[in-house]
């Protein structure tokens, strides 16, 4: 065989075992892949549903700090608000809190008591004062007000105010005095109280106290508080 020859046949063998390595580091390479995938697919914890969280923590779980049951009922914490869940009818509804109930256990004064106006009627006005200096935290209580019952006790929350000012174009003026339906009336006070009479529920607080009182209203009104 001449010497020209003999170069090609082993350039050849050379070609054929480069290929055959680069299609072995190919594979290699296939194979970590799909085992990395795996790995992370069957070892990687599936990301957490709120109603895994309710599970663990009915299975103590959860250190108390994050959740803890109180009166029957529990109260998680994910991301830094409070959630409980109440049986309405058939239903199983989530109650939305800023706070928990062992923050609104001191320091909220509660009177008197509402009739059945609060469950016969099917619309709710929610009212305050347009001229409020606080309406960061009214609007904040309305709207926590509103979702829940709302939600809860399947009523038609309507945005009211006092009195007749530009901001409450086209809003219902309501007091408590001035209609017959249920009325919350939302407003700032240096003392945190829920005030109840007949069709008539005040909630009065300052700032973030105004906030504690609407969430202390909603658990009293549920009964997971007295």
């Amino acid at each position: 065989m001449e010497e020209h020859e003999v170069k090609d046949v082993e350039e050849q063998e050379l070609d054929k075992r480069s290929q055959r390595n680069m299609i072995f580091v190919i594979v290699i390479i296939a194979l970590v892949v799909i085992g990395f995938i795996a790995f992370k697919a069957f070892h990687e914890p599936a990301p957490q549903t709120v109603d895994d969280v309710f599970q663990q923590a009915l299975d103590g779980k959860l250190d108390e700090d994050v959740a803890y049951s109180y009166n029957g009922y529990v109260f998680v914490n994910i991301m830094g608000s409070w959630m409980t869940r109440i049986q309405v009818g058939n239903e199983m509804i989530e109650i939305p809190l800023h706070f928990g109930p062992r923050d609104l256990e001191n320091n909220i004064s509660i009177m008197g008591s509402v009739d059945n106006r609060f469950t016969s009627n099917p619309n709710l006005f929610i009212t305050f004062d347009p001229n409020s200096t606080q309406m960061k935290y009214i609007a904040l209580s309305a709207a926590e007000l509103s979702l829940s019952l709302a939600k809860g006790i399947k009523v038609n929350p309507v945005a009211a105010c006092t009195s007749n000012e530009t901001a409450c174009e086209g809003r219902p003026i309501v007091t408590c005095d001035s209609t017959n339906a249920p009325v919350i009336y939302i407003k700032k006070d240096s003392d945190a109280m829920i005030v109840q009479s007949g069709n008539c529920v005040i909630l009065s607080g300052n700032e973030w106290d105004l906030v504690r009182v609407v969430d202390r209203f909603l658990l009293a009104w549920y009964g997971i508080m007295p």
